[in-house]
């Protein structure tokens, strides 16, 4: 009799001659077995499941070189998913999501081979199960099932997208952190690998080059000309040995940053992040920073993996550094979505205080850091209590301007490059400022209704994409200007903080305008507080010679003088006593 732990430590997949489209990179039809198979599982459905097999399929199950149960007959295999699911059931709420995919790696004469993946939820908490099929199929489904066991390495290490919702795959933050970090190339510059949920990067700290990786297999990479680049044919390899190899040339690992996963409480559950250590720390007690998000649902890397260059930077600088994946975000209990400012900046504190009682960290100079919408949140650790000893704000419209004010600015921007005309763009930034009013003084919901037809009238539906609602009242689910305080002003809590302070702006920020933060920051410049604009930089640093080219699709490099601004404030923070 089989153990219940093979009935969820295998799938019963197949191998359809009906998949033989090339490499699998088109979602397969709905009709297809594996298919079929995957809908059944999200429904843990024992009947549609045994549906993807003909009726007189077998199904064999091998685990080290045994032969350890062959179920023959659709009847027969809808019995044996039904003790599956069962199983499940008991392991797992019925709420949870399981989701099935598949990497094919061989297709000969209409048997497909490859590895399969149980993921459960958010496939971190619970599982994933990970096994290997080869598959034989007929007009009626899977005809020949043969299945085993696998591990979490055998599937990242293969080559191939995955067989479904390939676009949307997510690097799984274990094993593909494991590869991020610094080599050492022989001419003495390093090469440094992060990751982002999507895709690895790969900077080059002497030129500034900076490119994400597209996946051939886990350790098997290839690099454009441009940070994200479709057209990528430039080898990148992990060599088992710890080496990187980038277009044949090799570096060796550099060890000065220890790299450790944590998790510690927060107002509402578990936080969980990765602790960044100097290799070589001193006896000392050092200094220590917290890294927070951007907006959106970003996790511990960042948005493009600019936390964790962040992180790598200014560890390798003497700093302690702590990020951590958002709430309800990677391991990270909660909901990003339902919180503001006043929740995130609780989350960063907590961050601190955990940070403040780990060894070697100097509990009285440990601060915060982060790009974008990190100003605010901040902002808004300061004035609830936080007490941050210093903080590191990179392209930050949370230093010195509003959320609204934000907002407009970067509509105006975004509605000049799309080539918008100015009285069009003037009618909708008018709408949006008529919106903002209207939510502190629901007396002016006539004038947001008038500002709304005024765009109406220009009879152009591609405005409407620009627009706020007509109407003021909050719907479900919430908005982000419903969750976010938009009148929130950084700029008092500035003007009494005194500790040291990086306010790091580009040139050609499309989010932040960096001349009107500049100007209202200078009225409150104090000894210890340096706000400084990099030339030809656009919102987190890279290089562009214009508002409107600074997508990463466009770009290649960070501009000149960047990371060496991060570096040399973090030293001086670190040199303190």
């Amino acid at each position: 009799m089989m153990r219940i732990r093979r009935f969820i430590g295998h799938l019963i997949i197949g191998g359809a001659a009906v998949l033989a489209s090339s490499a699998f990179a088109q979602e397969p039809s709905p009709n297809d077995p594996f298919a079929q198979l995957r809908a059944a599982y999200a429904e843990r459905d024992a009947a549609a499941a045994a549906r993807a097999y003909a009726p007189d399929a077998r199904y064999i199950e091998v685990y080290d070189g045994e032969r350890a149960a062959v179920i023959a007959g659709r009847e027969a295999i809808e019995r044996h998913f039904r003790a599956i699911f069962e199983h499940m059931l008991a392991s797992s709420p019925p709420s949870q999501r399981i989701d099935l995919n598949f990497r094919a790696l061989s297709a000969n004469r209409g048997r497909i081979s490859g590895l399969y993946r149980i993921r459960f939820g958010d496939g971190l908490t619970a599982g994933p199960l990970f096994g290997r099929f080869s598959t034989r199929a007929g007009v009626d489904g899977f005809t020949m099932d043969l299945s085993g066991p696998a591990d979490h390495g055998m599937f990242e290490d293969a080559a191939g997208p995955l067989m479904f919702a390939a676009d949307e795959e997510t690097l799984d933050p274990v094993y593909y952190g494991a590869l991020t970090g610094s080599w050492l190339r022989p001419d003495g510059c390093r090469w440094t690998v992060t990751r982002s949920t999507r895709r690895l990067f790969l900077l080059d700290e002497c030129s500034g080059a900076w490119r994400g990786l597209n996946r051939v297999s886990g350790r098997d990479w290839r690099a454009g000309n441009r940070i994200i680049d479709d057209g990528a044919d430039r080898p990148v390899r992990f060599l088992a040995d710890g080496r990187l190899s980038v277009d044949n040339r090799v570096a060796v690992l550099d060890a000065t940053v220890r790299q450790q996963g944590v998790a510690f409480p927060g107002p509402v559950g578990v936080l969980n992040g990765t602790l960044y250590r100097p290799a070589n720390a001193a006896t000392a007690d050092r200094p220590a920073i917290v890294l927070v998000h951007g907006s959106g649902p970003q996790d511990r890397d960042g948005y493009a993996s600019i936390i964790q260059l962040m992180a790598l930077q200014l560890s390798r600088a003497g700093l302690v550094v702590l990020t951590y994946d958002k709430r309800g975000v990677g391991r990270s209990e909660g909901d990003w979505a339902t919180a503001g400012f006043a929740d995130l900046a609780a989350d960063a504190n907590a961050a601190m205080a955990f940070l403040r009682l780990q060894d070697g960290v100097d509990e009285t100079r440990v601060g915060l850091g982060g790009s974008s919408q990190a100003g605010w949140i901040a902002a808004q650790s300061v004035a609830d209590g936080g007490a941050p000893a210093f903080v590191m704000l990179i392209g930050a419209a949370g230093s010195a301007l509003t959320v609204e004010e934000q907002n407009i600015y970067n509509t105006g921007v975004l509605m000049r490059c799309a080539g918008i005309s100015a009285r069009d763009t003037q009618l909708v930034l008018a709408q949006q400022r008529a919106f903002f009013a209207a939510r502190r003084d629901r007396a002016l919901q006539p004038e947001l209704a008038r500002a709304t037809a005024a765009v109406a009238a220009r009879a152009d539906a591609a405005l409407n994409d620009w627009l706020f609602p007509a109407d003021v009242t909050p719907t479900e689910p919430s908005q982000w200007y419903d969750v976010l305080n938009t009148q929130f002003d950084p700029m008092a809590v500035w003007r009494s903080y005194r500790g040291p302070m990086l306010l790091l702006f580009g040139e050609h920020d499309d989010s932040t305008p960096t001349s009107v933060a500049r100007q209202r920051l200078q009225t409150i410049m104090r000894p210890g507080m340096t706000v400084a604009t990099i030339a030809g930089a656009q919102h987190i640093g890279l290089a562009t010679d214009d508002v409107c080219r600074g997508d990463l699709a466009t770009l290649s490099t960070y501009a000149p003088g960047f990371w060496n601004a991060v570096d040399s404030w973090a030293r001086g923070i670190a040199s303190r006593r």
